[in-house]
């Protein structure tokens, strides 16, 4: 393994610590203030940390071998609709933390994983690997235990985040939509802006915080926006040019295990013996649902090695 892959998957680690430990920032910031302020002020710190780092990698690009760019309007267009997807993600995500405990709401989140070909399936007819049926068996079974109480009752929190993770399913599609002719950072700049601008809205018609409130989840806001959004999501666009996609969404994955821990480190939540369980089948669910087996992968290179000739 080459010193750049390993770095990249040092960072990639680093980088998912810091997305487990954003759900307590969540947890601590919803005692202050509201959902729709949460998300809008975290993206717009998000925002503010790439816009510096897109322009910095362009600047390193020689203006004669930059490829034409698309035009305004698409990447408003582009903006909005993926924005609108991150935006109902994020605030179904937050309704849910402020109802459960982290440690369930990053399992119950990184459901997202299994729930993307799911609707793929729907949305584009595409073909279900036989792997992601055993993945969907376990993550039913593992939700039940995590998330159904005695009485067949479920927390309404859990339902609300996982919503949330439909929608973070449903981004995930979106991007995939249009990253393809986009400039990836500065569509990330776009979506970000945009998911701020329509929490913002919100926030001034419905929460309106007081700046008291503001001030008092200043710590939560920060890491959720400078380091979670911002700084999370540029290391991952970083190190993904270097380390295996595979490996990467591997690594990404153990945010809902850093959740748990962290969870319990700083708020002193903790799991049933059942919900544990209900974790590691999750857990299990979206490990699976992410492994490509090597002669699909060995096809695909060669389908993109072909495309490319």
């Amino acid at each position: 393994m080459s010193s750049k892959r390993t770095a990249a998957n040092i960072l990639m680690v680093i980088g998912t610590m810091i997305w487990g430990a954003a759900f307590v920032a969540q947890s601590v910031g919803a005692e202050h203030i509201g959902a729709y302020t949460f998300g809008a002020v975290r993206f717009f710190l998000g925002a503010l940390v790439v816009i510096p780092f897109y322009f910095y990698t362009r600047s390193r690009i020689p203006a004669a071998e930059r490829k034409p760019d698309a035009p305004f309007g698409r990447y408003l267009f582009a903006g909005f609709v993926c924005g609108a997807a991150l935006f109902l993600g994020a605030l179904f995500q937050q309704l849910g933390i402020e109802r459960t405990t982290v440690g369930k709401a990053g399992f119950v989140t990184v459901l997202y994983v299994v729930l993307v070909p799911v609707i793929s399936f729907f949305l584009y007819k595409r073909k279900i690997a036989g792997r992601i049926y055993i993945s969907i068996v376990l993550a039913l079974v593992g939700i039940y235990l995590l998330c159904v109480n005695e009485g067949f009752s479920v927390n309404l929190g859990d339902i609300y985040t996982f919503i949330g993770a439909i929608f973070w399913a449903a981004q995930i599609l979106c991007i995939e939509r249009f990253a393809q002719t986009l400039d990836g950072l500065k569509f990330t700049i776009y979506e970000f802006l945009c998911c701020a601008a329509i929490n913002g809205v919100l926030m001034f018609a419905i929460d309106r915080p007081t700046w008291g409130a503001l001030q008092a989840a200043a710590i939560p806001l920060l890491y959720s926006g400078l380091l979670s959004v911002g700084v999370g999501f540029t290391a991952q666009t970083v190190c993904l040019k270097y380390t295996d996609p595979t490996v990467a969404s591997l690594i990404m994955s153990l945010e809902s295990v850093f959740a748990v821990v962290f969870g319990f480190l700083i708020l002193g939540q903790t799991l049933t013996l059942r919900q544990g369980i209900g974790c590691v089948l999750v857990f299990a669910a979206v490990i699976l649902a992410q492994i490509v087996p090597k002669g699909a992968k060995y096809a695909a290179q060669q389908a993109a090695g072909e495309t490319q000739e």
